[in-house]
């Protein structure tokens, strides 16, 4: 597959959090290939990564979110919703009506309730795997 084009752009989030404001830069990076588009969110905070990809006719199409990261230090802060929105958010204006994303040991169990929470649902699981969907038609 060849890379179509390539654009980076710079998104300044402000939001007000139990009466303290605050202010989170977030870039994203957007290559765009024949068969499927990737993005990459990043901070100085953390990242997440946005696969998304389509058939040859170009109506179906299927997201992935994988790789989010959040800076142990900035965790249970909020960072990682804005992270994930911002994924979710991409995928709904490429006109993905559901996104997917994977938890698997060793990651801690806290973190599969936390995307339950967040809106997703088990799609698909086995023992310490589970494969989560959300439903973007709902945000």
């Amino acid at each position: 597959a060849r890379m179509g084009r390539r654009q980076g752009t710079g998104i300044h989030n402000i939001t007000w959090r139990k009466g303290k404001l605050m202010e989170f830069v977030l870039y994203n990076y957007t290559q765009i290939w024949e068969d499927k588009i990737c993005i990459i969110f990043v901070s100085d905070k953390g990242s997440v990564f946005l696969d998304i990809t389509y058939s040859p006719n170009g109506k179906d199409k299927k997201a992935i979110i994988w790789g989010l990261n959040v800076k142990e230090e900035y965790r249970g802060k909020h960072f990682a919703r804005v992270l994930l929105a911002s994924a979710e958010t991409a995928a709904k204006e490429y006109d993905v009506s559901e996104v997917e994303l994977e938890w698997q040991s060793p990651t801690p169990k806290w973190v599969y309730y936390w995307y339950i929470r967040c809106g997703y649902r088990e799609k698909e699981f086995d023992s310490g795997y589970s494969r989560l969907c959300k439903d973007l038609k709902k945000i």
